[in-house]
């Protein structure tokens, strides 16, 4: 309800939002990605954005996008450029079909170019990482659940974020 009463103001965001809806009920995210899936609330990306300062002239950067939507939320509300990273082929396949106003491309994000991008946001902390090292200085990360170990970055905000099977911080990063 958050996302209708908030976002489907916006013509083109709404049926994006409404297709890809539709599409759910044939191939279910769920089920095509049974281990690694979730997706972000719209409503906790919307407050991630506002605290990583998310402007038009940033090229924003999400790392495992599954389906596009917050990359399609940042390109439509933010105006940013965007790209979206995902392995998943029929989560790419949706995305670019879907939503125009992206970049999105099937790619490991552990050797993605993220010497341009000056936001990235990256959900799984695991032991391989993306080359968060090559970022620019002054770029920001955003991470869930634990922030960044790296004398690169330093955590610029820590906030409280409610996800659908709980709460957990969420850690803006900027690189020196």
């Amino acid at each position: 309800m958050y996302t209708i009463r908030h976002f489907y103001r916006n013509p083109r965001f709404a049926l994006g939002d409404l297709a890809l809806g539709a599409c759910s009920l044939f191939f279910n995210p769920y089920r095509v990605c049974k281990t690694t899936y979730g997706e972000t609330p719209l409503r906790v990306f919307r407050e991630l954005a506002a605290a990583a300062e998310l402007s038009a002239a940033d090229r924003y950067i999400e790392l495992g996008s599954g389906r596009g939507k917050s990359c399609f939320w940042a390109a439509t509300f933010i105006g940013c450029e965007v790209k979206g990273v995902e392995w998943t082929p029929l989560f790419v396949w949706l995305s670019k079909t879907l939503f125009k106003n992206g970049q999105f491309v099937r790619e490991s994000m552990f050797e993605t170019d993220l010497t341009k991008a000056t936001v990235v946001y990256y959900y799984h902390l695991d032991e391989q990482r993306p080359p968060f090292e090559t970022m620019q200085p002054g770029a920001r990360l955003i991470t869930i659940s634990e922030p960044l170990e790296s004398e690169a970055f330093v955590v610029l905000k820590t906030l409280d974020v409610e996800f659908p099977w709980g709460t957990t911080q969420a850690y803006i990063h900027k690189r020196k």
